[in-house]
């Protein structure tokens, strides 16, 4: 099984393969951290030592590549977006792939649409979600992870599915999950304070 989480700086976390379609639980907000997941620092090999001096290391990107990024002056931000979900996606097949991964599960963490295993129409170079779902035969989750303060009455978040069924007052001191889609779910953290 495969596990792909996003989300917001103060979270972190996994899916499982059948959590319920909609649910509210008595979760307490997990604590801030700076600090990545274990699970998923854990798991990747070392950068290349050329990436090493690059922001982008942790992917195990060549500086070629981060050149190629630079070079693309302002189709810098659209080839960053790619570079990240095509990364992302060879290195989780390849830590799929190793003999002791077998009925065990990957995290990918980060990022706000790399993970979408639907992505919206002219972002789909953007996402390893359809990629990584295929090479899973259907095993992928996609796992949105938010802080409930971060949501906001704009067009980026009326513009996502579970949006019109988010209400901020209703169970406010406990988390909120929602599955917008086939294997696509939206877990929303109680309020902070």
């Amino acid at each position: 099984m495969l596990a792909a989480c996003r989300g917001a700086p103060a979270g972190g976390g996994a899916a499982s393969a059948d959590p319920p379609t909609a649910a509210a639980t008595s979760a307490p907000a997990p604590a801030p951290s700076s600090a990545p997941p274990a699970a998923a620092s854990a798991a990747a090999p070392a950068a290349p030592a050329s990436a090493a001096a690059t922001p982008c290391g942790a992917l195990g990107c060549l500086a070629e590549e981060y050149d190629a990024i630079v070079r693309a002056g302002p189709d810098a931000v659209t080839a960053m977006l790619e570079m990240i979900a095509r990364l992302t996606a060879v290195k989780a097949k390849a830590l799929l792939a190793r003999d002791a991964a077998a009925g065990k599960m990957v995290i990918a963490y980060g990022g706000a649409l790399h993970n979408d295993v639907a992505p919206r129409p002219g972002r789909e170079r953007w996402s390893f979600g359809p990629e990584l779902s295929t090479f899973t035969g259907g095993k992928y989750v996609e796992l949105d992870i938010i802080v409930r303060e971060f949501i906001k009455d704009s067009e980026t978040w009326r513009a996502l599915p579970w949006y019109p069924h988010f209400d901020r007052e209703e169970h406010p001191n406990k988390a909120v999950l929602f599955n917008p889609a086939p294997g696509s779910y939206v877990l929303i953290f109680p309020r902070s304070s």
